[in-house]
């Protein structure tokens, strides 16, 4: 019986332990203020600037947040029109490369 009790005690200590670890590691969360080597910037500082959002909801009801004017933009589709508007995306999906459609636009986009 107290092979038992030992046993219980054992477990029960592990899972406070855990429990503790788990809590601790959410509870830094919120404070995100590392320093950016590159820059020698502080993140908290780039998230304090406020960016206007507005609410975008896609076909399948999904809501969404997305900047108003957005400074980097990838596309898995419609690279035709981001270029027509003269949008340069960051990334592009692969199989839109291929085609022979935008074969004289994508010289711009590749450089």
């Amino acid at each position: 019986m107290q092979q038992n009790n030992r046993s219980k005690l054992g477990v029960t200590i592990c899972l406070i332990v855990l429990l503790t670890l788990a809590l601790g590691a959410c509870g830094n969360a919120g404070n995100n203020t590392q320093t950016n080597k590159e820059t020698g910037t502080n993140d908290s500082s780039e998230q304090s600037k406020t960016v206007a959002m507005r609410e975008y909801t896609d076909a399948a009801g999904n809501k969404m947040s997305i900047p108003v004017n957005p400074q980097r933009v990838v596309t898995t589709q419609y690279l035709d029109a981001m270029l027509a508007l003269g949008v340069k995306p960051v990334g592009v999906g692969s199989h839109l490369l291929e085609g022979e459609y935008l074969k004289g636009k994508l010289t711009a986009l590749l450089i």
